[in-house]
């Protein structure tokens, strides 16, 4: 092919030298004849290829920022011109989806940089995932990056990892670990898509090389066993030529691509996305393309005012209504984390600043053809006008009956089923128990459907009763899906047909059982024990009164005139629960007693059976804690006077 370039017109910003473009094209026959030099408006590219151009070069209105390819394109199609499909190797993901990558610099969980960590990963978190890259080692630490990838995705970056901290870090909710070429190969029993591999990428000699070879080559070395690389150019870079290379070769061997250190405007960040590559946004391009002008990069508009369409969903992703964004809405909306729109009556709009009805912004998304936006919000009241939730329909399904049960909760009407579930104690619980098992019991999909319907009104009630809604379980979900360990899953009760299995213990291996208190409370136990064998009584009461269980000089025994002086001091109703919990107990026991008899038969050597009598003296034990429990004494003392003991001992440690 050729590239004919005319000089007197490159620069001028007055169009091709058409005529000279289509002599050299009847010239050449056959040969492809690029156009080049002076173009500035789509329509100069138009009249190149009337004149036989097969294809057409401009550099300086997208560097310059004129205009975007899919504006160029969209023109050049509605003149009538056939535009050419790609034919280059099919990337690994559909290119179509815009994807950044926006990390953070920590070190123990702290902001290199200081500030709220959390703040700022919530912020990144509404245009895609964070890079959270570690450089400390303390547990603290770590515990702030668990707390934050629970609640956001995160990808995490933390030096070299074993596999068992690599999976660990999975399971606990990161979407991929990032890791160096060097580490790779330990952790090769993992999932490919969760493995990042980070290469950074050096210029000497004339070429690009990471871990001792060509760039390209690296990539492909790694690919076996990351999903995913990140190429990091140590020297910023506006080699454009070598990031299409890098990506071609991503595509090639099936591995997505994440490119730094090659973005200096939002123009490059465009670019990388057109090449369906996702650009990792650090401190250097946020400080200077920012953030929403990294996200807003792609989008063009066939709008005169420029204005973005924004689709507003809630949390689930239904549709509540159409609005339009700007550069300034949208900058507005990502930086303050609410709805905010461009309207062309009240310029910019924060939806909620009279009316109450606010949005809280979760997150940004752009559309396959970078034309329009998709808003998740967190609405506090309705979207419409009309005062409803959404301008197209109202709610149904799952969201309607939460929005239903958590009015329910906020003001309910007089006789309301879902009222009495949450004020009548254990009508809830035992309601859930029994749908569960109804479900598990239903035949037939319409059955099914009910018995779903019934637990999941339930279970949405109770959902409610404790704050949450349907994205807090989703995000549990989604949470789970990104495990790489699973648990087997085995029911805690028999199945049919199941098998008791005994297992003979010897008594050594009880004893070799882990106790659940710990070594240094038993040495304190020992050492009391120890000490009341050796002083007897004495050294009990000593022992109580240093552990301020009895005041010095305290009697440590109550006789029965002492525990009546002290029945006398207890209010009125108490005393007559008491006296009722006692009655019945009291009933209980002498019809069990009434059905105890003697039993005797004669066996081969004698006689065989049972005496029934009651001991002389019975004792029990009243626990002695923050809060004490009648009932305890109760269920021993009154039973063993009705069996005819002649004594009754109560042990307690505050007496």
């Amino acid at each position: 092919e050729i590239l004919l370039t005319c000089w007197d017109r490159d620069g001028t910003g007055e169009g091709y030298d058409c005529e000279l473009t289509g002599s050299v094209v009847k010239a050449v026959g056959d040969i492809p004849v690029i156009a080049s030099g002076g173009c500035k408006t789509p329509h100069h590219m138009v009249e190149a290829f009337d004149v036989g151009a097969e294809a057409a070069l401009a550099a300086s209105i997208f560097h310059d920022g004129v205009l975007s390819i899919p504006d160029v394109k969209r023109v050049i199609a509605e003149a009538g011109v056939e535009l050419r499909s790609s034919t280059g190797p099919k990337m690994v993901e559909d290119t179509s989806v815009f994807t950044v990558v926006t990390e953070v610099k920590l070190k123990d969980g702290a902001l290199t940089a200081g500030g709220d960590p959390e703040d700022l990963v919530k912020k990144y978190s509404r245009v895609g995932e964070v890079l959270l890259v570690d450089s400390g080692v303390l547990d603290a630490g770590k515990a702030t990056l668990k707390r934050m990838i629970d609640k956001y995705r995160c990808q995490v970056q933390l030096g070299h990892l074993e596999v068992a901290d690599a999976t660990a870090w999975l399971n606990a909710g990161a979407t991929q670990v990032v890791v160096a070429a060097d580490n790779l190969e330990a952790l090769s029993e993992l999932p490919r898509d969760r493995l990042v591999c980070e290469l950074t990428a050096n210029f000497a000699d004339g070429k690009w090389t990471a871990f001792g070879a060509p760039i390209c080559d690296s990539l492909r070395a790694v690919s076996a066993v990351a999903g995913t690389v990140l190429v990091r150019f140590a020297h910023n870079t506006h080699d454009f030529e070598e990031c299409c290379r890098i990506a071609r070769t991503a595509a090639s061997v099936n591995v997505k691509l994440i490119v730094s250190g090659c973005i200096q405007r939002s123009q490059d960040v465009a670019a990388i996305d057109g090449l369906g590559v996702t650009s990792l946004l650090d401190d250097e391009v946020l400080a200077t393309v920012g953030l929403c002008g990294a996200v807003s990069a792609p989008l063009h508009s066939d709008r005169v005012d420029g204005m973005w369409p924004t689709v507003v969903c809630d949390e689930t992703g239904k549709a509540l209504g159409l609005a339009y964004s700007s550069r300034r809405s949208l900058e507005h909306a990502m930086e303050h984390g609410v709805g905010a729109y461009e309207s062309r009556n009240r310029g910019l709009w924060v939806k909620g600043l009279t009316s109450g009805n606010t949005q809280e912004l979760l997150d940004v998304r752009v559309d396959c053809d970078r034309d329009a936006i998709q808003f998740r919000v967190r609405s506090k009241g309705p979207f419409c006008h009309r005062n409803i939730d959404g301008c197209f329909a109202p709610s149904s399904g799952l969201r309607a009956l939460e929005q239903t049960v958590r009015s329910r909760i906020e003001s309910a009407p007089e006789g309301s089923y879902t009222a009495k579930l949450l004020t009548k104690e254990g009508l809830l619980s035992a309601k859930l128990v029994e749908e569960a098992q109804e479900l598990a019991e239903a035949k037939g999909p319409q059955h099914v459907a009910e018995e779903a319907a019934d637990l999941l009104y339930f279970a949405m009630v109770r959902m409610q009763q404790a704050g949450v809604g349907i994205e807090d379980v989703e995000r549990v979900l989604d949470r789970r899906a990104l495990k790489v360990t699973r648990r087997p899953g085995n029911a805690k009760v028999a199945l049919p047909g199941d098998k008791v299995k005994l297992v003979r213990k010897r008594i050594t291996d009880v004893q070799q059982r882990r106790c659940a208190v710990s070594e240094k409370a038993m040495d304190a136990a020992r050492g009391i024990l120890a000490e009341v064998q050796a002083g007897g009584e004495e050294a009990l009461v000593r022992i109580a009164t240093k552990l301020g269980d009895i005041e010095a000089g305290q009697p440590v025994v109550l006789d029965r005139d002492a525990m009546k002086a002290a029945w006398d001091t207890l209010p009125e109703g108490d005393r007559a629960v008491l006296e009722r919990s006692a009655a019945r107990i009291k009933r209980f026991a002498q019809a069990q007693k009434a059905g105890l008899e003697k039993m005797s038969m004669p066996i081969e050597v004698g006689k065989a059976g049972h005496d029934v009598r009651s001991v002389e003296i019975a004792g029990c034990y009243a626990p002695g804690g923050r809060y004490p429990l009648p009932s305890t004494v109760l269920m021993t003392v009154v039973p063993a006077k009705v069996a005819g003991c002649k004594q009754v001992w109560v042990a307690t440690p505050h007496p």
